[in-house]
């Protein structure tokens, strides 16, 4: 079968057969919801918790769950309380009174194991997570007390220990003791991963590119214009119940990995009535109280929408929506609108250019939640939402530089001082529920969509060596980005056949949008006015482009995912528990880009202006005509022939894969995924209707192999060995021809149609040791080689342009030190505190000599930090009412841009970070938390790569932050 018609036949499965089987798949649940018995919804106290494999952390469904009351006057007697029965994701729940117990699980294949001295208080709900051994490897009864197996944290690391490649994570009660407000924030403090402009997640050194991002276990699309990945910083904090890296392929995971797989979970419903609120505010040194650049917007600014003031023009719907804005300059090249609707045309467009400045206000967040499991048809559905909004404001004072000519003779051609203030906005909303037909059959729905917007005014001024004139910019810049993603699914557990096969489909959409409205820069030079002896700032019109101008850009995304699993356990030759797991996905993606630039244009008779003024003064009603008028201001279309495409992919893909002990000790995952890729992207000149279509595509057939191996010589220590080969794709948008101008380097970025993937082969190596339940000493090595990089590279001309090419080959070498551990092993004064570290060094090189101008030919992956360092110090009293936390990060140089001609690179340098955090509970369910952010305040800097006196081509300071929150919950 040829790879075209393998992608046919999987396409018809997703858009004929599959919508016609998904009902078919509903019928078990709905005999089973005749006649399983569920107990009803916790309302008082009780015991919830999950049952899983203590070999490959897997649920166990059909578990017996017995409750067991000692007899006060004799605890040698005691009487079964209540019995249940785990459903198929393993959970339970069982109603009691407060008091103390003991707990018994059981199975068949898996033996018996005791929780004792589980106390439940009045209206307390306790969570007893436990895990049964298979008989097969069993030596002796299993007896544990409640204390040691509670905690989201024990949760991770157990997750982690028993997984089945090499990955890590961080939980909601981690997240708690952070300042960290958003993902991209709290996942920059885990082992091997940094985080550049404050959204974007390498992992191991690898960029964004690299790097899958999942919610809730489904790929999702992108709001970023000129990034592959989703922008970490989008999912407020408050939202996560954890997020977990995994850093070796399986087959069950996306193809497209090089750093790891990046999956966000959400809260999900927690099996009984919860809830909660929070408000907090802060304080940015520098910022707050302080001058504040801003100006009139929209009235809905504070939620992330950008509101009407900004939309293109209503009457340039109306006239030019598909037609460019020109002016007849002859009879022989006549305008398509009348005099009357040209000048109209001119003044549409709000007339707000200046800022003004004003008090920064102090940062609020406001956030809660709702949760709850009612009884539904007689059915439990289990149900949890929360909303958060956040609204922040920074003022930063920076220095920039732009050189030219080569490492031995360079010349600063500008040398800039600005200050950009940036109001922001992060809010969220989510709403994720569970029905349960029976113990064997769950369907679930999860949905989130979540905002962010910039709202940022930027302005600089400095001298141009080539002018020998001092120049001052300023640019109003609102961006605007939405991410709405939803799915819902079933998990089918058949008991009785192939040993309780288990069976999962899920269909999910996403869609994504960036939106930035009427970007406008202008562009005044310092001159001595006619008539004056001051020099003074004023409108001089060089040249019309980027001097006096406005851009309206939008994008969207739609992706639609259909994915199908199914596991079959069996006993393997020494009866050891295994599993055989097969799958089959599909993804459809469609991306839409429009752009639309305008100038305008300074007249040829310029005696009745003064250049002094403000933009809104030279460019008022009255100021605005047409071509001919040479006394008049005109406005010129500039939108150019690739400011518009379409793109379009679709993804098809199959496995198996098959996890197993082969001894006691050694348990191998090993298997293969197939992938039929097909990328398109159409360029067309958008507002010509003859204009041709540019098209690119990109048809790929791939198999990709995967191995990991995990060797277990003690309980609490894993040796792990991977090998996997994979890929990376072009993003849609660099495979077409559109550009667009770089602000931070004046030069231009574009795609380039002629790119291939690239091919990565992965060794891993790993030692892991859990000397307790919330500990670990682990160790790591990893090396990738890679085939056909996507990397920058850069074409010279009078303006440098920026393209993605494929090198000619790379590799990536490191290794990664991780260490948890409670001080109390030290001295027991110590044993309210523990100590977190990690520490991640990594080498690589990749060569870019099949086309462009770049400096070096030989260099780092962009982006990667060639050292990454963490550091922790917690502190918890004894009943985990007062938490305290230091915290420290630190990366080392990396990669930012690349040298053109004999221009050395440009590379971001160090920067020291430390945090502190300190909550107190109160009685009544009431929380306050104070934390200091940035307390070092150290640059954020650019430097020239080599021995150059003064290097720096960027720095600046963020400031301090201080911030205060309470919250209030069940």
């Amino acid at each position: 079968m040829t790879t075209t018609s393998r992608a046919a036949l999987f396409r018809a499965f997703a858009k004929r057969i599959a919508p016609a089987i998904l009902p078919l798949l509903l019928l078990p649940a709905a005999a089973a919801a005749q006649d399983t018995p569920e107990a009803a919804p916790l309302r008082g106290g009780g015991v919830i918790g999950r049952v899983v494999s203590s070999e490959t952390g897997d649920p166990i469904p059909f578990v017996d769950v017995v409750l067991f009351r000692p007899d006060p006057a004799n605890p040698a007697v005691e009487t079964a309380v209540a019995n249940r029965m785990t459903n198929a994701d393993g959970g339970y729940r069982i109603p009691a009174r407060p008091g103390l117990y003991r707990l018994q699980v059981s199975h068949i294949s898996f033996g018996t194991t005791d929780v004792t001295e589980v106390r439940v208080g009045e209206n307390e709900i306790l969570t007893l997570n436990v895990s049964l051994t298979p008989k097969a490897v069993r030596a002796q009864a299993v007896r544990v007390t409640a204390d040691a197996i509670q905690g989201t944290e024990t949760a991770i690391l157990s997750r982690q220990k028993k997984a089945a490649a090499v990955s890590d994570g961080v939980s909601a009660e981690q997240i708690k003791r952070t300042p960290d407000s958003d993902a991209a924030e709290v996942l920059h403090r885990v082992t091997g991963l940094s985080v550049v402009n404050d959204r974007y997640v390498f992992v191991r050194g690898l960029g964004e590119r690299y790097n899958s991002t999942k919610v809730n276990g489904n790929t999702i699309g992108t709001p970023e214009p000129n990034k592959r990945v989703v922008p970490l910083d989008l999912f407020p904090s408050s939202m996560l119940d954890n997020v977990i890296v995994q850093k070796t392929f399986t087959p069950d995971q996306p193809g497209e990995f090089g750093g790891g797989v990046v999956d966000v979970n959400t809260r999900d419903f927690p099996g009984r009535r919860t809830w909660s609120l929070s408000l907090s505010s802060g304080y940015r040194e520098g910022t707050t109280g302080s001058g504040f650049l801003t100006y009139d917007g929209g009235k809905y600014d504070w939620l992330g929408f950008s509101g009407g003031k900004r939309a293109l023009p209503d009457l340039v719907e109306e006239l030019a929506s598909d037609k460019l804005i020109k002016g007849g300059t002859s009879i022989l090249h006549p305008s398509e609108f009348t005099d009357e609707e040209f000048i109209a045309l001119g003044r549409s467009f709000e007339n707000t250019w200046s800022p003004r400045t004003e008090d920064a206000s102090p940062a609020y967040n406001f956030s809660g939640s709702y949760g709850d499991e009612i009884l539904f048809l007689g059915r439990p559905l289990g149900f949890i939402g929360s909303a958060s909004l956040r609204n922040g404001f920074t003022t930063k004072q920076y220095q920039s530089r732009l050189y030219e000519g080569g490492a031995g003779n360079l010349n600063r051609r500008l040398d800039l001082e600005g200050e950009a203030s940036t109001a922001s906005v992060l809010w969220g909303s989510m709403l994720n529920a569970n029905y349960r037909f029976g113990l064997a059959h769950t369907l679930h729905l999860r949905t989130m969509y979540n905002r962010s917007a910039e709202d940022e005014v930027n302005v600089y001024d400095g001298e141009d060596t080539s002018l020998s004139v001092p120049k001052k910019s300023t640019q109003l810049r609102f961006v605007e980005r939405g991410l709405w993603t939803t799915s819902v699914g079933m998990d089918h557990t058949l008991p009785g056949w192939r040993k309780d096969s288990r069976l999962h489909w899920e269909a999910g959409y996403s869609y994504a949008e960036r939106n930035e409205p009427d970007r406008r820069t202008y562009l005044y030079e310092e001159r001595v006015p006619p008539g004056d002896s001051v020099a003074t700032w004023m409108y001089v019109g060089r040249t019309n482009a980027q001097e006096l101008t406005r851009l309206f850009s939008y994008m969207d995304e739609n992706e639609r995912d259909y994915k199908l699993d199914w596991t079959f356990p069996f006993d393997q030759w020494g009866g050891l528990e295994s599993k055989f797991k097969i799958g089959w996905s599909h993804m459809n993606k469609d991306r839409e880009s429009w752009t639309r630039r305008f100038n305008y244009n300074k007249p040829s008779q310029t005696g009745d202006y003064d250049f002094t003024t403000d933009p809104e003064m030279l460019l008022a009603d009255e100021n605005i005509g047409l071509v001919r008028e040479r006394n008049k201001w005109h406005i010129e279309e500039e939108t150019e022939a690739t400011d518009r495409y379409q793109a379009h992919h679709d993804l098809d893909a199959a496995y198996w894969m098959v996890d197993m002990p082969v001894h006691r000790r050694v348990r191998l995952v090993t298997g293969i995924r197939w992938e039929w890729s097909d990328q398109k992207a159409v360029t067309r000149e958008p507002l010509i209707a003859t204009a041709k279509d540019n098209v690119a595509e990109l048809k790929t057939a791939d198999a990709l192999p995967s191995v990991n191996c995990t060797y277990t010589p003690h309980r609490d220590v894993n040796l792990r060995l991977a090998y996997s080969k994979t890929l990376n794709r072009p993003d849609l948008r660099e495979l077409t021809p559109f550009t667009m101008v770089d602000f931070m380097t004046y030069g231009l970025r574009t795609g380039n149609p002629e790119l291939e993937r690239a091919i990565l082969h992965n060794y891993d190596f790993r030692f892991e040791f859990y000397p307790g339940y919330t500990e670990l000493l682990a160790f790591s090595a990893f090396h990738k080689e890679m085939k056909d990089p996507i990397e920058e590279s850069v074409i010279g001309g009078e303006n440098p342009v920026f393209i993605p090419e494929n090198g000619e080959d790379g590799r990536l070498t490191g290794v990664e030190l991780e260490a948890r551990f409670s001080l109390g092993r030290i001295a027991s004064p110590l044993r309210n505190l523990g100590l977190y570290s990690n520490y991640t060094r990594v080498n690589s090189e990749t060569k870019t000599g099949r086309l462009g101008v770049a400096n070096n030919k030989e260099r780092p992956l962009q982006g990667q930090s060639d050292y990454v360092v963490n550091l922790g110090l917690f502190y918890s009293s004894p009943k985990g009412v007062t938490n305290a936390s230091i915290l420290y990060n630190l990366f080392g140089k990396r990669l930012a841009q690349v040298g053109l001609y004999e221009m050395p690179d440009v590379y971001e340098t160090p920067r020291h970070s430390l945090d502190f955090t300190f909550s107190r509970a109160f009685l009544g369910g009431a929380h306050l938390k104070v934390a200091i952010e940035n307390l070092l305040d150290d640059d954020v800097r650019f430097e020239l790569d080599g021995d150059i006196e003064d290097p720096i081509t960027y720095s600046a300071k963020s400031g301090r932050k201080i911030s205060l929150s309470l919250s209030y919950g069940s």
